[in-house]
């Protein structure tokens, strides 16, 4: 699921999901008449996710590689939020694909951190 927050991206992983469902709802979101242009940023979080721990690292790089095909319209940054050490760990590897595709992205456990993260990217105060 997704959301605009005034001009950030928030895509929500909760419960069990099928693998493709994040690259869905990005889709969904960027043709979304509704959304800002230009969006600063996403936030993906993944805090509330049951299926994030079965997804192989192919699948991981996979979901990296959607959000890095739509840098431009995302702004160009990522924040990435996961609680657990093992949903940490797997962002860690989305975050390393995304970065080598030239976005500026990060991993946070905490959604504050993340969203003071992608203010102070923006030039914001």
């Amino acid at each position: 699921m997704y959301d605009f927050v005034h001009d950030v991206l928030f895509l929500s992983a909760v419960g069990a999901s099928k693998h493709g469902d994040a690259a869905s709802a990005l889709h969904a979101a960027l043709a979304d008449p509704a959304r800002p242009v230009p969006l600063r940023g996403l936030v993906f979080d993944a805090r509330l996710s049951t299926s994030i721990a079965q997804r192989t690292s192919g699948q991981i790089r996979g979901i990296a590689e959607a959000i890095a095909s739509n840098a431009v319209a995302l702004g160009g940054r990522v924040a990435l939020i996961g609680e657990s050490d093992l949903t940490f760990g797997l962002l860690r590897i989305g975050d390393a694909y995304m970065q080598c595709a030239g976005l500026d992205s990060r991993v946070f456990r905490d959604a504050s951190d993340a969203a003071e993260w992608l203010a102070a990217s923006s030039g914001e105060d």
